[in-house]
């Protein structure tokens, strides 16, 4: 069964799952380690769904991350026409999948925007 994970960037931080609560009317709350709960404006937050892929470091492969492999710098984005995620470079899409185990996460295009630019 697919477990649902997400994380949130407000602007300035990313928020993982271990803070964050998205309830089922859709909104978003954070919560602190004493539990205390702040709701959020969803139009402020970006919210980022986990591929439920792992990179090569063992680590979740989140909607946003940059992944690098042997064939490049790539930005993962979900693709609604296709219902899947994506590894994006310009004009050129590959289907993100288990089968590339030379994926490694290096950032996200929020925190390390420079590292896609880099590749230019």
């Amino acid at each position: 069964m697919r477990e649902f994970k997400f994380r949130c960037w407000d602007g300035k931080k990313m928020h993982y799952e271990n803070e964050l609560m998205i309830c089922f009317s859709g909104t978003l709350v954070l919560r602190d380690k004493d539990l205390n709960c702040q709701k959020l404006c969803n139009h402020m937050y970006k919210i980022l769904q986990c591929t439920n892929l792992k990179d090569k470091n063992n680590k979740d492969i989140y909607e946003g991350d940059i992944i690098q492999n042997r064939d490049g710098t790539w930005k993962v984005e979900y693709i609604e026409d296709f219902a899947a995620f994506y590894m994006v470079i310009g004009d050129e899409m590959q289907q993100l999948n288990t089968c590339n185990r030379s994926n490694e996460v290096i950032g996200n295009i929020f925190e390390n925007e420079e590292l896609l630019k880099e590749e230019k």
